[in-house]
């Protein structure tokens, strides 16, 4: 096997992991959304519940999915509203 079926192999096979979707409960790897170890302090976080931490809100006190945009930013334009 040449460099480059290597490389794709590893981009094609590799990279899939079903806990970058889901939480699969022993899986080293975290999630790009929210799941419930995150925001259920009272199981996962006795400490941070201690110190005050509400079950079902984040850290940052957003909720799990937003719908605030990200800013775009247009490079050599000037805007004046």
């Amino acid at each position: 096997m040449n460099q480059v079926d290597e490389i794709t192999d590893f981009l094609e096979n590799s990279l899939y992991d079903p806990a970058f979707v889901r939480f699969v409960p022993g899986s080293p790897t975290r999630t790009f959304q929210l799941t419930e170890p995150d925001f259920i302090y009272s199981v996962y976080r006795p400490d941070l519940a201690a110190l005050g931490a509400i079950d079902g809100r984040t850290a940052g006190g957003l909720p799990r999915t937003t719908t605030i945009p990200c800013p775009v930013v247009t490079w050599g334009s000037s805007s004046s509203t």
